[in-house]
Order: structure tokens, then C-alpha cells, then sequence
């Protein structure tokens, strides 16, 4: 029997199992622990959980609230990580460049720095800020200049009732507002 036709034995036998007479139950019952931990372990997304459980995604979230069904999916998702972590080392060392790099870069803090060497990365934050080219001055003082329009008090109402406006001067008020409490 394959991997999956065992796994698919072993679902349907869950499933034949777990009651489905009462689906606005409160507490997941054991076969749908056990069905749910297997899933997780197999790399079964929360979707296709709901899915094969035939429940909306709202009562999953409220069954991770029962401790042992959050120990299920914490538990299954700890077989797939360790089954992940062993198959990417047995690619490494199997002389897979690819997986050497990746499991280099993410399991111990290596850096490719592009000349031709790989460093042992410390945890150390580094921002990098890409400025322009400079500008010429009259440039510069063409980027500074506004336009404005000048109207009575009264009109305000009229100007902000021509077509895109109204949005203009909304997203240059919320823009202004950003940059106030940016500072």
C-alpha cells in the first residue's frame, strides 16, 4: 500500500468515525484530533482541514481555544518541520548546492556578499536608503514649487464640487496628516 492510499485509509476510517450527526458540536471530538494532527503532520493547510472537517474557519479558530486540539496541530506541524529540516540536510549533504546554500543562509546565519565569500552573519540590523541622483538647482527649486488656488470663503463649497477635487484635496490632507505624525 502507497503513502497515500495509507493515508487515505486512514482518513476515511477517521471519518467514519467521527460523529457528523451533530456539526454545531462545541468541542471536537477525538477522531477529529487525531484526523487534524495527521493532517498537519502530512502539510495539510487550515483550509483543506475545514474543508475535509466540514467546518467554517471560524470554529477551527475556536477549537485551537480546547487545549488538545491546539496540541494536535502544534504537534503535527512539529513532524512536518522535522521531516522538512531532515529531508533538506539529506539533500545538503547529498551534494545538492541549492539545498546547501538555503539550509547554510537559514540555519546558520550565513551571508553570500557577492564577492565570492559566504561570512557568518551577526544579528545586526542593516538599513539601506537608495537616493537620487543629484539635481540641478533650478531643479531642485521646481520640485519645491506649489500651486495654489485662491477663493472666496464662500465658493469653497463650488470648488470642492468640480469633478476630482474633492480627492485631491482629501489625499493631500491625509498626506499632510501622515507626515505630522511620522515626526
Amino acid at each position: 500500500m502507497t503513502p497515500e492510499e495509507r493515508s487515505a485509509e486512514m482518513r476515511r476510517r477517521i471519518m467514519l468515525r467521527w460523529v457528523k450527526k451533530d456539526p454545531f458540536r462545541n468541542t471536537p471530538g477525538e477522531a477529529a484530533i487525531e484526523l487534524v494532527r495527521h493532517a498537519c503532520s502530512v502539510g495539510a493547510t487550515v483550509a483543506r482541514i475545514c474543508e475535509v472537517l466540514d467546518i467554517p474557519e471560524s470554529k477551527f479558530k475556536r477549537f485551537m481555544l480546547h487545549p488538545p486540539f491546539a496540541a494536535a496541530v502544534k504537534a503535527g506541524r512539529q513532524i512536518e518541520h522535522d521531516a522538512l529540516v531532515n529531508k533538506l540536510t539529506e539533500l545538503a549533504l547529498g551534494g545538492s548546492v541549492t539545498a546547501l546554500i538555503f539550509a547554510l543562509k537559514s540555519r546558520h546565519n550565513y551571508n553570500d556578499s557577492g564577492n565570492g565569500t559566504a561570512t557568518l552573519v551577526e544579528n545586526k540590523v542593516s538599513v539601506n536608503f537608495v537616493l537620487p541622483d543629484a539635481l540641478k538647482p533650478t531643479e531642485y527649486l521646481q520640485t519645491l514649487v506649489a500651486s495654489a488656488e485662491v477663493i472666496a470663503p464662500g465658493d469653497a463649497a463650488r470648488a470642492l464640487a468640480k469633478p476630482g477635487v474633492k480627492k485631491a484635496v482629501i489625499r493631500q490632507l491625509v498626506r499632510a496628516e501622515g507626515d505630522n505624525n511620522a515626526e
